[in-house]
């Protein structure tokens, strides 16, 4: 019922259409990405916010397990010597997350969340 709430939300604020397919004026954003199909929606609305960012390559991976935090954002080290434009990046994304006595799959936290997570 609470993912339901949040489609019907998502829909009346233009970030997913009504058969739950991205807008397509969000997938401009998806250019030079690997996204997970089960969270594209989310970073494609993040990605939105920074439209320097379309030429970037970015891969963005799901991890098990992901030391003392909830994602790690890092420049592939092979693109390091390349100019800042040239670069590639991946984000690692904990598949749990994890409180000190409670952990949930990463797929439930709420939609805004998920994309404050990524704007960040």
């Amino acid at each position: 019922m609470v993912k339901n709430l949040l489609l019907v939300l998502m829909m009346l604020s233009g970030v997913v259409n009504m058969n739950g397919q991205v807008p397509p004026d969000l997938l401009k954003f998806g250019e030079n990405k690997l996204i997970p199909a089960s969270i594209e929606t989310n970073v494609l609305t993040a990605l939105s916010f920074y439209p320097e960012l379309i030429n970037t390559r970015i891969n963005f991976i799901f991890k098990k397990k992901i030391k003392s935090s909830v994602m790690q954002a890092q420049p592939v080290f092979s693109s390091l010597l390349r100019r800042r434009k040239k670069r590639r990046y991946r984000i690692k994304i904990s598949e749990q997350f994890r409180l000190i006595h409670a952990q949930m799959p990463i797929l439930q936290i709420p939609d805004t969340v998920m994309i404050g997570w990524i704007v960040h």
